[in-house]
């Protein structure tokens, strides 16, 4: 009982402040709650995504109420498991804050694609392209071992399906439009969730890669002029460079001009 009262209290504390004290300091400055709602039409994939994360939100919210009302019995797990997940708990909700403070007033729940938000990347979004929902699936992670049930286990489940969807359906392609090539950076060396893990690769990358397997199979790249090897190197993102258009080859320098000797007449002894 004292596990499931503590995730319910929990769960109060994370919606209180991640969502209704955030919406309303963004309110007070800006006049806007942050909800932009679902996404696509209803029974696509985008809307999809935006519907999971709802589901999610009512089955953890469930999952100590089910608990407290004596209709499920959570496994008993270690100790320290419970431990644990009291600590990703806590590392999921400041995560969130964190990253939510990061954003400042381009906070938004949902894509509006009327609007244009500043690109954040500094403080948590230089490790993981998404912290805010990294750091809500640390949150569900702790939950379900805190409290381990099926209903806290699924509401993990739908959280990372939607996530994923909406991430990848939703909010990368609106920030694509957006922003560009300066979108397509980013995403090209910070992960999705995780650090590492989620990187776009650019056209641009995937042709020099092709470049240099290509002169990797063929012997090419280590007897190449000098000049090519530069411009395979250079080229990439902001580089005047072409990678798919062939290095020409050095001019060699003229020879000297030959010098002709005049012989020298020898004296008569």
């Amino acid at each position: 009982m004292i596990s499931a009262w503590l995730c319910l209290s929990s769960l109060v504390l994370f919606a209180a402040i991640a969502f209704g004290v955030r919406s309303w300091l963004l309110c007070r400055r800006t006049g806007a709650t942050g909800f932009r709602g679902l996404s696509g039409s209803v029974g696509s994939p985008e809307w999809l995504g935006g519907a999971l994360l709802i589901v999610a939100i009512v089955l953890a919210a469930a999952s100590p109420a089910v608990v407290l009302a004596g209709l499920i019995a959570p496994a008993r797990l270690p100790y320290i498991v419970t431990v644990a997940g009291v600590g990703l708990m806590a590392l999921g909700f400041v995560g969130t804050i964190a990253a939510q403070l990061t954003m400042g007033d381009s906070w938004r729940v949902g894509v509006d694609e009327r609007e244009a938000t500043t690109l954040i990347d500094r403080g948590p979004f230089r490790i993981a392209r998404n912290p805010i929902f990294a750091s809500m699936l640390i949150f569900l992670v702790g939950l379900a071992l805190v409290l381990p049930t099926v209903v806290s286990a699924a509401a993990f489940a739908a959280a990372l399906v939607g996530l994923e969807l909406q991430v990848r359906l939703v909010e990368e392609p609106y920030l694509m439009r957006t922003h560009g090539e300066t979108y397509a950076r980013y995403a090209s060396r910070v992960g999705r969730f995780v650090p590492l893990l989620g990187r776009v690769r650019t056209t641009s990358t995937r042709s020099l890669d092709r470049r240099r397997a290509s002169l990797l199979v063929s012997g090419r790249e280590s007897c190449a002029p000098s000049d090519a090897r530069d411009e395979t190197r250079a080229a990439g993102f902001g580089s005047q460079v072409d990678p798919r258009k062939p290095a020409q080859a050095r001019t060699p320098p003229p020879p000297p001009p030959h010098r002709v000797t005049t012989p020298t007449a020898s004296r008569s002894p």
